[in-house]
């Protein structure tokens, strides 16, 4: 249910005979639902046009970009994380987590799998390519934009694939990257990361 009170699956109306459906409800609903995702997107448009325009003029330099990049996902993105697990424990909310994070390990399988088809052995830039074709943007444009459409539940359910980046991305990319094993100790140092503390 959104700000208006809408239900993003069906409106229905109160009458003498109690609620009934909304003959134009779904379409009324989709509208709303469209609105809300233009909103969010155009929100965070204006927000890299901004960014962009700083950094162009000079007003930010790579400095300042290293440091409010080390503020978002070591301080802010963290927190956000860490305040969408503040809900009462429910367990059908529960299976639902456990649901999602199932299927996030599923969905990074694919994504891990199905690039090796485009990026045979001996190609250029194979491992790169192998690296951003499998692991999406999930926390800086994800969070956000899920935030804005689903609430802090969807954030809830959206962790799922933040754990499972994070958790790939920190073993399977180092490995990928670097072409070789690294120690047990270094892995778990690296796991160690403030989103996943958080969760």
């Amino acid at each position: 249910m959104n700000s208006d009170g809408y239900s993003c699956k069906v409106l229905l109306t109160e009458g003498t005979e109690g609620f009934t459906l909304d003959p134009n409800g779904e379409e009324r609903s989709r509208e709303i639902m469209f609105l809300t995702i233009l909103k969010t997107v155009l929100g965070l448009l204006i927000l890299m046009g901004v960014g962009f325009l700083c950094s162009k003029i000079g007003l930010i330099d790579q400095v300042a970009q290293k440091k409010m990049t080390s503020i978002l996902l070591e301080v802010v993105q963290p927190i956000y994380l860490f305040m969408a697990y503040q809900r009462a424990f429910d367990k059908g909310l529960l299976k639902d987590f456990l649901i999602c994070m199932v299927m996030a390990a599923a969905a990074f399988l694919v994504m891990i799998l199905l690039p090796y088809l485009f990026f045979p052995k001996g190609s250029r830039d194979r491992e790169v390519g192998l690296l951003v074709s499998a692991f999406p943007n999930t926390g800086f444009y994800g969070i956000p934009l899920i935030s804005g459409i689903f609430g802090s539940e969807g954030v809830f359910f959206l962790t799922t694939m933040i754990t499972m980046f994070n958790l790939l991305l920190w073993t399977y990319g180092v490995l990928l990257m670097s072409g070789q094993r690294d120690s047990l100790k270094n892995t778990v140092k690296r796991l160690v990361s403030p989103s996943l503390v958080a969760i």
